[in-house]
């Protein structure tokens, strides 16, 4: 069980050394045969984060790990760059770009030769505690791209006494290796035995730092906030727990929930009118225990991508042996989300959600009451069961209510 004297939303007892894992520190983790190890098991997680849910390792290459998520009740998707442990900020930090202007005086950043892409100077690197992948942009104007080639640091930039013009935050994980088909880092574009679109970084791209060429993983603009203090915006997103027979608490190994801002606020996604989230690139983790009549619908056929789900906690089966042909797509997209009620009632009063393909969509007289947003869970779940963990992470979207979300 976890033990705490913390209730509710409080911090988990006696919080250790801060300690920081970039992509670097991930690789190291990352081992052929090694992705059910677990890591910072005393952060608020019970036993501990799963190393093959953030990075996996295959034939000298390390590859992101691709995570389902429920975002307002609707299927998507992140990838994990950075994991902090023990800290309570993290803060935005400035990076600049070189622009030139056209004839007709409009902005454009100036782009490397050999492959045509920009070229960010960051001014914070992996070896510091103040590091973050979330950027400031500040643009500096140059003459000609030649001119550009001047800068590469951001004490280059700051001593020419340019002036600097603000744009959008970034989010950009530095990332070790080179860039290109060179790096060993391999981004995912699809996700396993699933229809999901997949968007995210197409390679690792090339900045500078401190004077030297630098990867980095982009992950787009305008997904994240920051406060005056320039003090990320984090974002709850919460991992779903079990009692099992015994009252111990255990993971369900299911697909996270992202929330939409603090608990309780009632905040509505800030999400652009096509659909892309303006929100999501930091989160704070908290554990949530469900309810005990919960379960999770996993009819057969349908692995988990990553661990096995709970298998105590595995509910009615739909068709109880193999699914329609005809609704398998359908079926795919509420694959591990946990119902409330997906069994009959004992005085036969309610009927299990779980028992017909039609009772699955919440439009239905006998809809299930999915725990697959954050009001759904702030409503069916006491305080005394979300719990504020030590951990945050870099988590963007890659896909957003089934849809790609590129940079």
């Amino acid at each position: 069980m976890i033990a705490s004297s913390a209730i509710g939303c409080g911090l988990p007892p006696n919080p250790s050394r801060p300690e920081l894992l970039t992509m670097a520190e991930l690789e190291a983790l990352a081992a052929p045969g090694n992705e059910d190890a677990k890591f910072f098991p005393d952060a608020g997680v019970p036993g501990g984060l799963r190393i093959g849910d953030y990075v996996k390792s295959e034939g000298g290459k390390y590859s992101l790990t691709l995570r389902t998520t429920w975002a307002e009740g609707m299927r998507s998707a992140y990838e994990t760059a950075e994991i902090w442990k023990g800290f309570d900020e993290v803060w935005v930090q400035p990076a600049y770009v070189a622009i030139t202007r056209d004839a007709n005086g409009a902005p454009h950043p100036v782009n490397d030769a050999a492959d045509g892409e920009w070229r960010p100077i960051f001014s914070v690197g992996p070896g510091s505690s103040f590091y973050s992948p979330f950027w400031r942009i500040f643009y500096f104007e140059v003459p000609d791209a030649a001119t550009a080639e001047k800068y590469k640091s951001a004490r280059d930039v700051i001593d020419s006494g340019r002036p600097l013009i603000e744009g959008p935050g970034h989010t950009m994980s530095i990332v070790p290796g080179k860039p290109g088909q060179d790096s060993d880092i391999v981004v995912p574009t699809t996700m396993a035995g699933s229809a999901q679109r997949v968007g995210g970084p197409a390679g690792v791209s090339a900045g500078y730092l401190d004077g030297k060429d630098v990867s980095f993983l982009d992950f787009g603009e305008s997904n994240f906030a920051w406060n005056d203090d320039l003090v990320v915006e984090e974002t709850p997103l919460f991992v779903l727990l079990y009692r099992d027979a015994q009252g111990n608490v255990r993971p369900l190994n299911v697909p996270t929930v992202a929330g939409t801002g603090p608990l309780y606020a009632g905040r509505a996604p800030n999400v652009s009118v096509d659909r892309v989230p303006h929100y999501g690139a930091y989160w704070r983790l908290y554990t949530v225990i469900v309810p005990s009549t919960a379960r999770i619908f996993a009819p057969p056929g349908f692995p988990p991508a990553g661990a096995p789900f709970a298998a105590d906690m595995v509910g009615a089966k739909y068709g109880d042996t193999v699914v329609d042909p005809g609704n398998a797509q359908d079926v795919e997209t509420y694959v591990g989300r946990v119902a409330l009620n997906p069994v009959e009632s004992a005085d036969g009063s309610t009927v299990g959600c779980f028992d017909d393909f039609d009772y699955l969509f919440k439009n239905s007289n006998s809809g299930c009451e999915w725990l697959d947003s954050q009001p759904a869970l702030e409503m069916a779940v006491p305080p005394s069961d979300i719990e504020r963990t030590d951990i945050t992470v870099t988590c963007p979207f890659v896909s957003y209510y089934d849809v790609a979300v590129k940079p």
